[in-house]
């Protein structure tokens, strides 16, 4: 659960810098004007076929992944008034047959919910910036 919480953040930070927005992590300092803290939760996680580790050979088949829920609060920095929260679930549609889930296909399935999330909110914030430009 936290390694997808902090791939979200990772993913959100990197495109965002590549955008051209300034990340930073300052618990201690005060915030700056004009500053934005993002927080992201992932909840109602379920993964159909979990890695169990089990000794001996043996294969799981679904037709879906899982799915998981990303919470996320917008807040102005400096004041911690709340400006926007989303919810979004995230489903693998699948592929209407049987295939062969590992532990590397449920990572592969969370990180491109991951991705199109961190891409979301990319898209969002500079709609926002044009707007207010």
């Amino acid at each position: 659960m936290k390694k997808n919480y902090l791939g979200f953040l990772m993913c959100a930070a990197s495109l965002l810098w590549v955008a051209g927005w300034q990340c930073a992590v300052a618990k201690d300092e005060a915030p700056a004007d004009e500053t934005i803290r993002v927080s992201a939760a992932i909840v109602d996680l379920y993964i159909n076929a979990p890695d169990t580790m089990s000794a001996g050979r043996s294969k799981t088949y679904t037709t879906e992944t899982g799915s998981m829920v990303l919470v996320m609060e917008i807040r102005d920095s400096p004041s911690g008034q709340l400006l926007a929260r989303v919810v979004d679930r995230h489903s693998d549609n699948g592929t209407g047959t049987m295939q062969w889930t590992t532990s590397v296909t449920n990572r592969a399935e969370a990180d491109r919910a991951i991705s199109m999330w961190a891409s979301k909110l990319v898209d969002a914030l500079d709609r926002l910036n044009r707007k207010g430009s």
